[in-house]
């Protein structure tokens, strides 16, 4: 299944997502969704259970941190 606006693959997570009121399948990906919801609040349903850590970051914005810590195996300078 493909996201109706950009053609890229939804994951299993994406895939399963709904619109809130009407019940029928959304067919975004989180990126394109993200877009859409931040000019117009969209209320959806999903499975959270298939969530991944793409689906995670994917979600977090520029400018924020991960909820994880990030382990590096070289020192930043």
């Amino acid at each position: 299944m493909h996201c109706i606006i950009c053609d890229n693959m939804l994951s299993d997570y994406e895939a399963t997502r709904k619109h809130g009121i009407t019940g029928k399948y959304l067919d975004l990906c989180n990126t394109c969704l993200r877009s859409i919801d931040g000019q117009h609040a969209m209320h959806v349903t999903d499975r959270k259970d298939l969530m991944t850590i793409v689906d995670i970051e994917e979600g977090l914005d520029k400018d924020e941190e991960p909820c994880y810590p990030i382990y590096r195996d070289y020192e930043e300078t």
